[in-house]
């Protein structure tokens, strides 16, 4: 008789078993305010790298949380690595890319909308941000 086997099927990592709420981005842009974008170590490939399109970016500057939808001239936006150098030049220190194109949304309040291409993606997940009426 050998070593007994065990399979287990799970959706979710046991790791995440104690993370209620967990949203999923990439490339990763900064790091300690450095540079770090490898779309080849993260399985992105070399023409989503270099693509030209609105970015939905989430980062830090160390004490405030930053959401931010760049986009560029004529709707093309900037490229992941000129999104990674514009968030440094910005002063953060982390910052992950979340998605981009036509998907690409800001909305605060209902009063300011960044649109992303002109024409709206169906919306496949978001984060919201909601300010208690007790603070």
């Amino acid at each position: 008789a050998g070593d007994g086997v065990s399979l287990e099927r799970s959706m979710v990592p046991k790791a995440f078993a104690e993370l209620p709420n967990l949203i999923q981005g990439g490339p990763l842009l900064l790091n300690q305010g450095k540079v770090v974008l490898n779309g080849k170590a993260e399985r992105f490939s070399s023409a989503f790298m270099r693509q030209k399109a609105p970015r939905s970016v989430v980062g830090s500057d160390g004490e405030l949380i930053w959401l931010l939808a760049v986009e560029g001239q004529g709707n093309a936006g900037p490229t992941l690595r000129e999104t990674a150098e514009l968030m440094q030049k910005l002063g953060l220190k982390q910052a992950l890319n979340l998605d981009g194109g036509s998907s690409t949304r800001l909305m605060v309040r209902n009063r300011g909308q960044s649109s992303g291409r002109g024409f709206g993606a169906a919306i496949h997940n978001g984060l919201g941000i909601v300010l208690s009426p007790n603070r």
